[in-house]
C-alpha cells in the first residue's frame, strides 16, 4: 500500500527535478526487483517504466526496469525486447540485464542463449571490480537456480576462462 501511495504521489506530481526522477527510478526498480516477492508489482513497474520512456526513450535504466517488469509478469518476449534495448543503450548493458536475459531466454526455451547471457553477467560482475552488490547476488542466484547452475560451477567456469585467457597471453610474448 505504501508503494501504491508513493507511486500515485510521484505520478501526480509534475516535478522535473533530479530528486523526483531518482525517486521514480527507485520506485520502478523496487516494484520490479524487490527480494520479497509479495512487494513486487510488475504491472506498475511496467506502467511507470513506460511513462518514463515517453519522456526519455534513450534511458537504459528505464528499459532495464521495463524488461525486468515484463519478466516478472511472465512476458518473456517483452522482457527480451526491453532488456536488449537496455543493453544497446547502456553500452553493452549491466550484469542485471544479462541475468534477466538469461532467465527470459531459458523460460522461452532458448537454453544455449540463456547460458551465454548468464556467463556474460558473471563476467560483467567480475570485471566491474566493485564491492559485492546484494541485488546482483540475488539475480545471479535466481538465474543460476533456474538454469541449474550452482554457484561453485559458475566460479569454476570463470576460473577456467581466466586460466585460458592467461595462457593465451603468455604464449603471445
Amino acid at each position: 500500500e505504501a508503494f501504491t501511495s508513493f507511486g500515485q504521489a510521484l505520478s501526480e506530481s509534475h516535478a522535473k527535478s533530479t530528486t523526483h526522477r531518482r525517486a521514480k527510478s527507485a520506485l520502478r526498480w523496487t516494484l520490479a526487483t524487490c527480494p520479497l516477492s509479495q512487494f513486487r508489482a510488475a504491472d506498475r513497474a511496467i506502467e511507470y517504466s513506460k511513462e518514463f520512456l515517453r519522456q526519455d526513450p534513450e534511458s537504459a535504466d528505464a528499459w532495464n526496469s521495463l524488461g525486468i517488469g515484463h519478466y516478472r509478469a511472465g512476458d518473456w518476449d517483452g522482457a527480451i525486447e526491453a532488456l536488449e534495448k537496455s543493453v544497446e543503450l547502456g553500452a553493452g548493458g549491466t550484469a542485471a540485464d544479462c541475468y534477466f536475459l538469461a532467465m527470459a531466454h531459458w523460460r522461452r526455451g532458448d537454453e544455449g542463449e540463456a547460458h551465454q547471457w548468464y556467463q556474460r553477467g558473471v563476467r560483467k560482475e567480475k570485471d566491474a571490480g566493485k564491492a559485492p552488490d546484494l541485488d546482483l547476488a540475488n539475480f545471479r542466484r535466481e538465474a543460476g537456480k533456474l538454469l541449474g547452475i550452482m554457484e561453485k560451477e559458475a566460479t569454476d567456469t570463470d576460473a577456467a576462462e581466466d586460466k585460458s585467457a592467461a595462457g593465451d597471453k603468455s604464449t603471445e610474448t
